[in-house]
C-alpha cells in the first residue's frame, strides 16, 4: 500500500525504482557560492527530525519510533543513518566549507521501510530545505536498489565509525582502532541495537572487524577521526572520537546486513557508521 501510495503522488517528479532501505538525496544550491560549517551532522540531524514528525499523518503503517498518540519522534529511535555531505570543488576555509552551484548529495538509509518512505514524502513536498543557514532546492530522490550482503564483507566508510566501550569514568569512552576487544564491543552494541529495533534478541551473534592493511599503511596508520559536533540549541561542543577506513566485516550475517543497513557502531542517527558496500573482499 505504501508503495502504491507513495508512487502516485511523486513518480511524476522524482526516481522510483520500486525498492527499499536507502535513499540517495540530491540537493542544488540556490546561490552561486555557499557557505556551510565544516561539521554538518547535528544540522543534517535536525533536517531528517524536522520532517519525520509529520509521519503520523503521512503514513498508515506502524513505524519503530513514533509515538502516534504524541504525533512525535523518539528521542531514542537509531535505526537509520546518514552519510556525509557530498559538495563536490568544496574549498575549506578555517571551520566552514566553501562551495559553488553544483549537485550535493546525501544518503539516508535504515531497515524500517517506512521511515525512508515517509521520509521521501515529506522532503518530496518542499519547494527549499535549509541547512544551516544556507537554502537548497531538491533535484532528486531516488530510492537505491537493495543490494546482497553475505559475510564476509567490504565496506567503505560513508561516515566515520564511532564505538564506545565500558567505563567508570562519567565521561564516553570511545574505542580506538588498536584496541584489542573492539570486536567485542562493536557485537555487543550491534547486538544491543539489533534487538532495540527488531524485537529479537541474538545472543550469540557476533562480528568480526578487520581494516584494509594497505590502507592503514599508505595513511601511516592516521584512521582516527576527531568530530567537534555543535549543538544547534546551545552552542556546546561534543566531541567524538571515530575512524575512516574501509573495513571487512565477518560474522553473523544479520547483524552485517543489520549494519549496512542502519548504521554500524553508535551515534548513527547522528551521522555517523554508515557504510557502502564493495562487495566480497578480495
Amino acid at each position: 500500500m505504501i508503495v502504491l501510495w507513495f508512487t502516485r503522488h511523486i513518480a511524476h517528479k522524482f526516481v522510483w525504482r520500486n525498492e527499499k532501505m536507502r535513499l540517495k538525496i540530491i540537493f542544488l544550491p540556490m546561490q552561486r557560492k555557499f557557505v556551510l560549517p565544516i561539521n554538518l551532522n547535528a544540522f543534517i540531524r535536525s533536517l531528517i527530525r524536522e520532517h519525520i514528525t509529520e509521519f503520523g499523518s503521512l503514513c498508515e503503517e506502524q513505524v519503530y519510533g513514533i509515538d502516534k498518540s504524541r504525533g512525535k519522534f523518539n528521542e531514542e529511535f537509531d535505526c537509520y543513518t546518514f552519510s556525509q555531505l557530498h559538495i563536490p570543488h568544496r574549498q575549506i576555509k578555517g571551520d566552514q566549507i566553501v562551495g559553488e552551484q553544483c549537485e550535493v548529495s546525501l544518503f539516508v538509509s535504515s531497515p524500517n521501510e517506512p521511515f525512508i518512505y515517509c521520509l521521501m514524502q515529506a522532503l518530496s513536498e518542499l519547494d527549499k530545505v535549509m541547512i544551516a543557514d544556507t537554502p537548497f532546492s531538491l533535484s532528486e530522490l531516488e530510492i537505491l536498489p537493495p543490494l546482497t550482503i553475505v559475510s564476509p564483507a567490504f565496506f567503505s566508510c560513508m561516515s566515520p565509525i564511532v564505538v564506545t566501550h565500558p567505563s567508570d569514568f562519567e565521561y564516553i569512552q570511545f574505542a580506538l582502532p588498536q584496541d584489542y576487544d573492539l570486536s567485542k564491543y562493536l557485537s555487543e552494541i550491534m547486538r544491543l541495537r539489533y534487538e532495540d529495533c527488531t524485537g529479537v534478541a541474538l545472543p550469540e551473534a557476533e562480528i568480526q572487524l578487520q581494516f584494509d592493511a594497505n590502507y592503514v599503511l599508505n595513511r601511516g596508520g592516521k584512521i582516527t577521526k576527531l568530530i567537534n559536533i555543535p549543538n544547534p540549541e546551545n552552542g556546546a561542543n561534543l566531541r567524538v572520537k571515530g575512524f575512516l577506513a574501509p573495513i571487512i566485516l565477518s560474522g553473523d550475517e544479520k547483524l552485517i546486513r543489520f549494519a549496512f543497513d542502519s548504521g554500524l557502531g553508535v551515534m548513527t542517527s547522528d551521522g555517523f557508521g554508515m557504510l557502502e558496500s564493495l562487495g566480497a573482499p578480495v
